[in-house]
Order: C-alpha cells, then structure tokens, then sequence
C-alpha cells in the first residue's frame, strides 16, 4: 500500500470513517491510498450528512460505481458494515442474524419489543410459506407470544395455521410472500423505530427536495399547476407575477398567449370563444382570441367591479362603483351598465342596488337571457 502525506483527521460522526472537524474546518490535506487520490477535506457534521445523502441517491439511481467512487473519495462511507449486514439479514431473511446485530441498531428501548414482534411475524409467515408447520407453530408459542399485547392480532397469525396452502395463506394473511415485497416494507417499517443517523431512511435526499419543492410552492402567489416535473432544481421557485398581465392558457398546462400591461379587475370569454373581455380600472377592453389582438376599449364613467357577457355574445353586463367625494358630501351612488359590443356603445343604466364593501356580480336571466339579476347589501 502506497501513502502519501497521512491523514490527521480522527474518526467521524457516528463511528463512520473520515474524520469530522471540531469547528467546521474546511481545509484538505490530499492523499493517496493504492493508487486511489483520497480527499483529507476536513468534514464537520452537516458536510457528512451531505455526503452520505448523495450515495444514497447515487445507488438509488442506480450509479453504483459513482457512489462507491465518492464514498472512497471523501472517506465517508453510507452506512456502517454492521448496519449493511442488518440491511443484508433483512431483505435475505437471516432472522438469526438480525436479532443478533439488533442491539447494534439504536432501537429505543420503547420500540424494541415493537421491532423483535415485526421480525418474528415475518420469520413466523416464511415458515408456513414454506410449509414447515412445526417450526412455524414453535415460533409462535416460544417467540411471539410472550411479546404480543394484542390478542386479536395474536389470534389473527393463530389463524394462518389453519390455511391448506400457500395461496390460501398470501389471500388471507394479504401478504406477497418472501419473494414478494413483504422483506422490504418490513424494512422500512423497522426504520421508523431505528435512529436516522444509523440508519438513513429511504429516498432521503429525495424527499427533502420534494419537502423544499413544497415549501416554495405555498409561498408562491401565483402558482397554478401540479406538474412539479416542471419546476426547475436550479432556482428557487417563482411563478411570473399576473399584476398588468393577462395569460391564454390551454388544458394542459401551456400558456398560449399573454397580454401585457392590463390591470384586470375581472374577465370573462364569450360562450362562442370568439373574445375576450377584461375589465381595467374605467374601461373595458375587447380582445379578439383568434388573432390575439385588442380590438376595442370603451371607457366609462368611473371604476368597473364585475362583468357578464350574454350568452348571445352581444351583449355584457357590468357593475359600477361610483365614487363620490367625501369632502362634497355626496353619496356614492352604484349602477349597472349594459353595452352593446356589436356596435361598442352604452346602451342601458341600471340603478337601485348598493354596492359598498362587497363586489356584485350581475347576470342575465331568464329563458331569453331578458332579464338583469343583481344583489344588493342591505336589502
């Protein structure tokens, strides 16, 4: 074995080789161990925990050879052998050898009797898949009964001794078998009881940046989508404000068009989906969905609130807050418009109703839409 310039760092966090630093020092000293350049950066502890994300997802992805090649690099090693070796007994059913490392594994002594009952029931149902009765009935009485604190569970696995056959046994147990997946979901299962700096749970740096994900959206205003595949790791997530802008967008999720520089206070698309109408401060904008141009604004007399479109495509309602002046004493007053967008002119003024904290939104009623419906506060 070739060394050059010895390491000086002592043992890492939670007896993983690597050497963690007292103080978060960064600084490296390089080395070379057969042949292999072996980084002597001094780790603190999040640095650690870091590393031993990555392989975990490196192996998870599938890149075998690029996690054994940083856990050799950095010195940091994803889980300790004898951890591996309880992982190993788990999922190749050596139940003797997982009871026997299960001290090893930081169980709360609160969960060990959870943890010994989870690794007998499987061990118990091998056995009878394996039709071997005898030893299947001894494990039951000698290893699970004395830690079962629930009889009907206890009465439940009493049961599947009386199945005449493997199917029988996997119907009525709802249970895969040893080849199934039944090995794996009890390992995560018993990693619910098994500390976390031991024993890193599945997916782990996965399901951080799905937590991040999740964070950025709900403070996001303007977010509207589920797609989550759409959203970039690089940055931090932010949805374009809509303040002055107006988005054509389609059912799967693309923006067709935008218009810009519009305050909209409402809108609405006429039933033949020729235009659209949106309403901005004092006027009201027409714009044509085909060629994505504004072919008309008509103004009004002061701020709109609400706007229906018929369903003849003719005709729009909208709703009026008329502002008076304070100082002059005058009452505001609030009516209803109907324009005529054919010929883009005013044709009618509806008042009566009060419109004060509270935005009304008027409609058409009526078999022949010749009704005006509207609400009104206080009445």
């Amino acid at each position: 074995m070739k060394l050059k310039q010895p390491s000086s760092a002592g043992e890492g966090v939670n007896g993983f080789g690597g050497g963690a630093a007292q103080n978060g020092d960064a600084s490296s000293v390089d080395m070379v161990i057969d042949g292999h350049e072996v980084s002597q950066r001094r780790f603190n502890t999040r640095d650690e925990e870091l590393v031993r994300l990555m392989v975990q997802s490196l192996q998870d992805l599938g890149l075998r050879e690029s996690a054994e090649t940083l856990q050799r690099e950095s010195g940091h090693q994803l889980e300790s052998p004898t951890v591996s070796k309880f992982r190993r007994g788990v999922l190749t059913g050596d139940w003797e050898a997982v009871e026997h490392l299960l001290p090893t594994m930081d169980v709360s002594p609160k969960s060990l009797q959870v943890v010994k009952f989870l690794i007998r029931e499987q061990k118990y149902k091998e056995l009878l898949e394996r039709q071997d009765t005898k030893r299947a009935l001894a494990v039951l009485r000698q290893e699970l009964t004395p830690l079962s604190t629930n009889p009907h569970n206890l009465h439940q696995l009493t049961s599947y001794l009386m199945c005449t056959s493997v199917d029988e046994l996997k119907r009525t147990a709802d249970w895969d078998g040893a080849a199934g997946g039944s090995r794996d979901r009890l390992l995560l299962e018993l990693q619910k009881h098994i500390s976390s700096a031991v024993m890193i749970p599945e997916r782990r740096l996965e399901s951080l940046v799905d937590q991040a994900l999740q964070v950025q959206k709900s403070g996001c205003l303007y977010h509207n989508t589920i797609e989550d595949d759409r959203i970039s790791l690089f940055t931090d997530h932010s949805c374009d404000s809509v303040d002055k802008h107006i988005y054509l967008w389609n059912l799967d999720g693309d923006v067709l068009h935008k218009w810009s520089g519009v305050r909209v206070m409402d809108l609405a698309v006429s039933k033949d989906g020729q235009f659209l109408i949106a309403i901005s401060e004092r006027k009201i904008r027409m714009f044509d969905l085909e060629s994505k141009n504004e072919v008309a604004v008509m103004p009004e007399m002061d701020s709109i609130t609400s706007v229906k479109i018929a369903d003849d495509c003719r005709y729009a309602l909208v709703n009026l807050s008329i502002q008076a002046s304070a100082q002059a004493n005058i009452q505001c007053a609030q009516e209803i418009h109907l324009w005529d967008l054919q010929e883009r002119r005013l044709v009618r003024n509806y008042v009566g109703q009060k419109q004060g904290r509270f935005v009304i939104r008027s409609c058409f009623g009526g078999v022949a839409q010749n009704f005006v419906l509207s609400g009104s506060e206080g009445m």
